[in-house]
């Protein structure tokens, strides 16, 4: 069957009051995608729910009323919420469903309170749920990125000055050139000079252990710059050549990062004995206990939990792993870090990254952020939330653009000019965008939706379908999309 078929087959449900549940039923069937392990672990879920609420909070049968976890239609809302991909179930939504059936006992707000906190721990604890929901799949790769902290970028200028009181004079316009380089985020042209330094250092005979150490902490920071993966693999080399604390400090990191459990407990420890309040020690020290991380929090000096690298990589792992919303996470006492009236420099480009990404995360990832209108228009809430994040989008972007790390933000630009596009800020290079849709589209979901729409709006209805319908993700707006779509279409919008 055909996607114009298929999308016909859904526009003629509009008669007939199509609903969500509708659309997630015959919707997957018309595109040959059965029920999958997705909803049958959701159901499952739900059982099990019941299964302990009744066994700790039963509610009796009054005549022929019956408990609202009995009902099959509450049941079958619970499952439409999750796949629709709210975040968290709504109580009054839930409670106004309730009242719509007389048979059913009303519970009291408490009740269903326990209830949904039962459903949703299970639900945040389930793996496969989490493999198949759009917005956990989302959270997660959005801060899929390294565990660098500003600190490591902040420590290169007194690395240089190391070097050059351990070499000749003729050196020093060197270093200086590879600093300037390492500040104006070139740290390719850095990398080959700091390999024709290490040549010439070595050909003279004063390639000592100090020396290497220190050239090879810096190759880590131009690689991390790019994203590499060798970075941790240089750091780690820095340490084993000669240490200091600044070098272990980054090293314990660096061996978390490539999972070398061992050596980063050891490091972290060695740290904090000598340094009480070291970042980088107790991010290791706190990430490394996983299974105890709320309880060893609470033990985080106040200094430490203060500082903008330690709350970033706290935020990072709770969202990505706990699933924790903003309120959770203040809740533990980390603030969320935030860069009013700053501008984007070499030492704080990792702080706006990660601020940049948390808001991208916190509005795409918290459910579905746009609405239709009866004419099957597609249209964005919270527009205010968007013009702030491309506001930080622009700062960032007024730097890196045209260097030699821009290739490495792809993502992010594809969100500058969508984000550009829904608040209508200025017109955008339409063969630009398709580039760059094209070179991510693979990632995430949400490329996907966000460029079909970007389609749609520009009167492209058949390829924004078209997007949609050969992705490699699945999800329930897919199918909301593409009925919206074909009724925008029939309109002649």
């Amino acid at each position: 069957m055909s996607i114009i078929v298929i999308a016909s087959k859904l526009a003629e449900a509009v008669a007939t009051d199509i609903t969500t549940s509708w659309i997630i039923k015959k919707g997957r069937n018309l595109l040959g995608l059965n029920e999958d392990q997705f909803i049958i672990t959701l159901r499952g879920l739900i059982n099990d729910t019941i299964l302990e609420f009744d066994k700790n909070h039963k509610i009796e049968n009054e005549g022929k009323n019956f408990p609202f976890y009995h009902s099959k239609p509450i049941i079958e809302t619970l499952i439409d919420i999750k796949l629709i991909g709210y975040d968290n179930v709504d109580i009054k939504e839930l409670k106004n469903k309730i009242n719509e059936y007389p048979n059913i006992i009303k519970p009291t707000i408490y009740q269903l309170e326990i209830f949904i906190a039962l459903f949703e721990q299970k639900c945040r604890d389930n793996s496969t749920l989490k493999k198949h929901q759009f917005n956990d799949n989302y959270k997660y790769a959005i801060f899929s990125i390294l565990e660098t902290l500003d600190q490591l970028n902040s420590t290169v200028n007194s690395v240089l000055k190391e070097i050059n009181t351990s070499l000749k004079t003729e050196y020093f316009v060197q270093l200086e050139e590879i600093q300037e380089n390492i500040y104006s985020f070139k740290p390719k042209t850095a990398l080959e000079r700091l390999n024709k330094l290490e040549k010439r250092v070595e050909q003279n005979g004063q390639l000592t252990n100090i020396i290497e150490s220190k050239i090879c902490y810096l190759k880590g920071v131009c690689l991390q710059e790019e994203k590499n993966n060798l970075a941790a693999e240089y750091l780690i080399k820095s340490y084993l050549k000669y240490t200091n604390n600044t070098i272990k400090s980054e090293a314990a990191i660096a061996y978390l990062n490539i999972n070398d459990l061992a050596n980063a407990q050891k490091l972290s420890e060695e740290i904090l004995k000598e340094e009480p309040y070291n970042i980088n020690g107790w991010v290791v020290k706190i990430l490394l206990d996983k299974e105890n991380f709320i309880e060893n929090l609470k033990n985080v000096p106040a200094l430490v939990i203060a500082k903008r690298g330690f709350a970033l990589n706290m935020i990072r792992h709770m969202k990505r792993t706990l699933n924790f919303n903003d309120d959770q996470i203040t809740d533990l006492g980390i603030k969320i870090p935030v860069l009013d009236g700053e501008n984007l420099t070499y030492f704080n480009r990792v702080t706006f990254e990660l601020v940049i990404e948390h808001q991208l995360s916190n509005y795409f990832g918290s459910g579905v952020q746009f609405k239709y209108d009866e004419l099957g228009k597609v249209y964005y809430t919270n527009i205010e939330k968007l013009k702030n994040i491309l506001k930080l989008l622009d700062n960032f972007f007024s730097k890196i653009d045209n260097t030699e790390i821009s290739d490495v933000f792809i993502e992010l630009k594809f969100f500058q000019i969508m984000i550009n596009h829904l608040t209508g800020k200025e017109k955008q290079d339409a063969e630009k965008f398709k580039k760059i849709y094209y070179a991510i589209k693979g990632n995430l979901p949400i490329y996907d939706i966000l460029y079909s729409q970007y389609l749609a709006d520009c009167g492209d209805i058949e390829n924004a379908i078209d997007i949609l319908s050969k992705s490699q993700h699945e999800s329930i707006i897919y199918l909301q999309l593409i009925y919206y779509y074909r009724v925008q279409k029939n309109q002649g919008l």
